[in-house]
């Protein structure tokens, strides 16, 4: 079975295809990543064949964009210049994914990745979207308002016709929707049609295609789990600031901690001993070592989520962040007990699930009906 694996976004969007692609590959089949050029290196890091699809990212024109959103009136308006950065490409992603797909057996499609239902429609390729992103982030109708009509411009180009919905409901395929959470964490809505299945968590094994630094295995080794602080993609206007307070906040817990750069590239100074700055290193790797994560959760459900499943405390709102509150927080985190037994509770159900391989069972039998 030949695949073409697609979707745009931060490592986060990405890493879980590269999960789904390595399992595919031991059951196997041939995964092929399409995914931006920036990400060439971390495909082939695992010996996936990977080809360019759309152009090299640029953070610095996403900074800018996301400076444009906090400056605009209103939410509508807030959206539109960071998606007409990323849409802009669509054309050029589109043809690129049809010529890509031309002897594909499946293409799998991550929801921000609009070109992958239009090929899926110009062809009529077997059709598969993994919905890495919680509904709550596009849900709104400023969202819809903003992208839908960007979509259906390329869309029409094409001849193909509009979607009331591209960001949400129509971003589902219509033959196979995977979501890959956990069923322990948010329960599968009654009202959902069969063919959109909760898989479970796709996770890559720690010895796929990256080892950590010496370095930074003898710095955890040396005293007490650190802290781990990563705010991931997210882009602060002031990396020097939020550095500041993160450093503050580990001071006033009295505790180690491993800061995560970025892509606000947080820490570029020199830091104390207790403190070490990391890049990219796969959560599965380090999130086991630390004492406790500070995360940006992405969108404040996840928080609540967390919270409700008594894995973390109430969470910090980032417009009330202050190092007080954060240095506060983590000294509570590292006191507590119940929080650190319902993590290790949960941890196991979710290691039961085995989402990956579940998925690759349902795209077989999708590309073999």
């Amino acid at each position: 079975m030949r695949v073409v694996l697609t979707n745009l976004g931060s490592t986060g969007d990405i890493w879980p295809f590269l999960a789904l692609a390595v399992e595919l590959r031991r059951a196997g089949h041939a995964p092929l990543m399409a995914i931006p050029p920036n990400f060439a290196a971390l495909a082939r890091s695992f010996d996936l064949p990977f080809t360019p699809v759309g152009p090299e990212f640029d953070v610095e024109k996403l900074r800018s964009a996301v400076e444009a959103i906090f400056a605009a009136p209103d939410s509508a308006q807030q959206t539109r210049p960071l998606l007409a950065t990323a849409l802009q490409s669509l054309p050029q992603m589109f043809r690129e994914l049809l010529d890509i797909c031309q002897d594909a057996d499946v293409i799998i499609c991550g929801t921000t990745q609009p070109a992958g239902r239009m090929v899926h429609e110009t062809i009529d390729i077997p059709f598969v979207t993994v919905h890495v992103v919680s509904f709550a982030l596009w849900g709104t109708a400023a969202m819809r308002q903003a992208i839908a009509p960007m979509i259906n411009y390329y869309r029409a180009q094409e001849g193909l016709p509009p979607l009331r919905d591209p960001i949400v409901a129509d971003a589902h395929s219509p033959q196979l929707a995977l979501h890959p959470v956990s069923r322990h964490v948010l329960r599968r809505p009654l009202d959902w049609p069969a063919h959109y299945q909760v898989v479970g968590y796709f996770f890559l094994d720690n010895d796929e295609g990256w080892t950590p630094d010496p370095a930074l295995e003898e710095f955890i080794a040396a005293g007490e789990p650190p802290v781990v602080i990563d705010f991931g993609s997210m882009i602060h206007e002031d990396p020097e600031a939020l550095t500041d307070l993160v450093l503050a906040a580990i001071a006033q817990a009295g505790c180690r901690a491993i800061i995560q750069r970025g892509w606000t590239g947080l820490g570029n100074r020199q830091l104390p001993p207790e403190v070490r700055v990391i890049g990219f290193t796969p959560h599965n790797w380090i999130f086991p070592r630390a004492g406790c994560i500070v995360h940006h959760g992405e969108h404040p459900l996840n928080a609540e989520i967390a919270r409700e499943l008594n894995c973390a405390g109430p969470p910090i709102p980032y417009s009330r962040l202050t190092a007080e509150r954060l240095g506060s927080a983590i000294a509570t985190t590292l006191a507590s007990t119940q929080y650190h037994q319902a993590a290790a509770v949960l941890s196991q159900k979710i290691r039961a699930e085995h989402g990956v391989q579940t998925a690759c069972r349902l795209i077989e039998q999708l590309v073999d009906s």
